[in-house]
């Protein structure tokens, strides 16, 4: 206020002070100027009451002159007296609310000045905004028992609002900033409109979202540099590419000293979050959100391996399942075609896939699986009935993470480097009469499993039948000009389940063989050099079309329960079947 004196001189200047004061809504800048006015408010009364009384004597003189022509003696003293009295008692009464007044406004301000930091209840500060610019950034800087003060941190507005439910919180001593009344100017008498006298905070609401929301940023931005820096280092080790060098600024930098980096650099920003987070939670929050944090690197390195994969297959470098069944078929007939040999194609039948999928789940390698089942048997109860001879190669451990790289090796080895097998892979692959091939790829980080069922697939069946009682037909045709010379018969005894174990183990850990020879299935006029012969009831091929009937009870009988398959034989000793047939 530059004058009070102005004020109490001009009514229209006082007039627009009230109204500023009201439009402030009891702001506590104005606190000084309230006094101010209750003072002039009293002082102007007693002027109002002795002016009053002062007209009313007046009056009351002059109407009696009007009425009594002479006028009554005045005694002036007891008149004096009379005055003297009645503003002495009101000069004690102006005293006195004077006093309430000074007694009350010093209260009010020790109170404002004593305050501590305080808290409202969630539903209460979570919608108070400011009333000049719509902040919400509120702090509390004083409470009384009829209101509360508070401060805009944005505009540093001041306002009161009527007093809600509040709780009061320690505050340690060390961030109290209260000034004391020694400290407090004598001519200061109304709240500072600035903060830094009093102890107060950010409501703690607000902070800890903002605390919150810090957190997430910085778990967000550390994961995706962690995740970076690991994709980076996996590819490096996956790939054998330890020495990929880089050049920045003209120096060269391995590359997976970058994935390290990145590594390092995400978990610092993603640890560096978790002080801030933690120290704005309670102890029981804080132990919760320690585990939640546990839990969920676990989950991230747990993750990191299928994360890679799942980049590789979006990024192109992990191809599909079709595109290395094409890759595979494509070294075979490149190898073919090498020696002038026709290419072969899919076979329809999936027996390949299933091997390579059970060697891979309990991490064996051997041509008998789980079922003890042999390849032959494996393609018969697949659905077909042609000719099949299996090649199986592996990396067992230490894998290439390419594995393109790793079945074009496979395919290498088998066709250059099989002398300890007595080159049975070659040959197999190499045999101008195979025209179809059933393959299976099946691998993880560490192993790479390919099998090769190479097949004689030239019979259309019209039907083939076999019965308990030994009763066998064969109808169909030959899409290959050749002509039918025999049925050669092999027997197998009944198949038990096998552990991984069993099958690393001899016989189960090397070459496979067709079975015992039984005997064979013969035209009526021949008969077989050993074994027993089986003269068919029905031996006829006109063309390409054939059909064959005869039984098998002289086998049956002589060998028992057990798995007899029969090879249809070509002139050329060619097999067009390998057909398996189940006696138990």
């Amino acid at each position: 206020m530059k004058s009070w004196q102005a004020i109490d001189d001009s009514p229209k200047i006082r007039a627009l002070y009230y109204t500023e004061m009201q439009r402030e809504n009891g702001h506590p800048d104005f606190e000084y100027t309230r006094r101010k006015f209750r003072e002039l408010d009293i002082e102007e009364k007693r002027r109002n009451v002795l002016i009053k009384k002062a007209l009313d004597r007046m009056n009351h003189y002059y109407d009696d002159a009007e009425e009594v022509v002479t006028p009554k003696p005045i005694d002036e003293e007891a008149n004096r007296r009379k005055r003297v009295e009645m503003l002495l008692k009101e000069e004690a009464e102006i005293d006195q609310e004077q006093k309430q007044v000074k007694t009350t406004a010093k209260k009010d301000m020790e109170e404002m000045i004593s305050v501590g930091r305080f808290d409202f209840d969630a539903n209460v500060g979570e919608n108070r905004v400011c009333p000049r610019c719509g902040s919400n950034r509120i702090m509390t800087t004083a409470y009384r028992e009829e209101h509360e003060a508070f401060e805009c941190l944005s505009c540093h507005f001041l306002w009161k609002e009527p007093k809600h439910e509040m709780k009061a919180i320690e505050k340690p001593a060390e961030k109290v900033y209260a000034l004391t009344p020694a400290e407090k100017p004598e001519s200061q008498l109304g709240i500072p409109s600035t903060p830094s006298g009093f102890g107060f905070e950010r409501d703690k609401p607000q902070r800890r979202m903002k605390s919150i929301m810090k957190v997430l940023i910085s778990v967000l931005v550390g994961s995706i540099v962690t995740l970076v820096g690991v994709g980076i280092v996996l590819w490096e080790a996956y790939n054998r590419l330890f020495w990929t060098i880089i050049f920045v600024w003209f120096i060269p930098i391995p590359l997976i000293f970058f994935g390290g980096f990145f590594v390092v650099l995400g978990v610092i920003i993603f640890l560096s979050s978790l002080p801030t987070f933690s120290g704005s939670l309670p102890t029981k929050k804080k132990i919760v959100a320690g585990i939640l944090v546990v839990l969920i690197s676990g989950l991230i390195l747990w993750s990191v391996p299928s994360i890679y994969t799942y980049l590789r297959q979006i990024s192109g470098a992990t191809p599909s399942h079709d595109e290395l069944l094409n890759y595979a078929l494509s070294l075979i007939n490149s190898d073919r075609a090498a020696l002038g040999i026709q290419n072969v194609s899919f076979s329809e039948v999936n027996s390949a896939q299933r091997h390579a999928d059970d060697m891979l789940k309990y991490d064996f390698f051997s041509h008998w699986d789980t079922s003890g089942y042999k390849p032959y048997m494996r393609y018969t109860l697949a659905g077909d009935k042609g000719a099949v001879a299996e090649n199986i190669a592996a990396f067992t451990q230490g894998a290439p993470s390419d594995v393109k790289k790793a079945l074009k090796t496979l395919e290498w080895n088998m066709i250059n480097d099989d002398a300890e097998w007595n080159w049975g892979h070659r040959d197999n692959i190499l045999d101008g009469f195979h025209n179809k091939v059933s393959i299976g790829i099946s691998y993880d980080e560490n192993h790479v499993y390919f099998v090769q069922d190479l097949v004689n697939e030239y019979i259309q069946w019209s039907m083939s039948s076999a019965a308990q009682t030994g009763e066998v037909a064969l109808v169909g045709s030959l899409s290959k000009s050749v002509s039918l010379s025999q049925i050669n018969i092999f027997y197998d005894s009944l198949p038990s389940n096998l552990t991984a174990n069993e099958l690393e183990k001899s016989p189960y850990n090397g070459a496979y063989a067709q079975g015992t020879f039984v005997g064979m299935v013969l035209p009526y006029g021949y008969e077989s050099t050993q074994g027993i012969t089986i003269t068919a009831q029905t031996w006829i091929q006109s063309g390409s079309s054939f059909q064959i009937e005869f039984n098998l009870s002289p086998a049956f009988n002589m060998n028992g329960k057990g798995i007899y398959t029969l090879y249809l034989q070509s002139d050329n000793q060619d097999s067009l079947t390998s057909y398996s047939i189940w006696r138990d």
